[in-house]
């Protein structure tokens, strides 16, 4: 399964870090608003050289609503428990964009 489209960024801070097998790996949450009261966790990963060239690019752009387009792919749905647990898309990042940074 692959998706494209427009997600906004959470009030999480984007993790960027090298894994233990030396790659560099780019973490961040993001929300699809779909309608009121009708939102889409994203929890995208994006691994490789590419990613840390955009990190480091974009770093202090990444910032809480800012939208990011984004192509991903491996789409899986998690679901966690609690009282306010909701379900979350993780997706494999092939490539992402801020398109208000020119």
């Amino acid at each position: 399964m692959i998706a494209t489209g427009t997600l906004y960024l959470s009030k999480q801070t984007p993790v960027g870090a090298v894994a233990s097998d030396g790659k560099f790996v780019l973490q961040m949450l993001a929300y699809d608003r779909q309608a009121y009261r009708q939102v889409e966790a994203w929890r995208l990963l994006w691994v490789g050289a590419d990613a840390q060239a955009f990190f480091e690019s974009h770093r202090q752009h990444l910032t809480p609503g800012v939208p990011v387009q984004i192509s991903a792919r491996k789409l899986c749905v998690l679901s966690s428990a609690g009282r306010h647990a909701a379900p979350e898309i993780q997706a494999q990042v092939t490539s992402l964009w801020l398109p208000t940074i020119h």
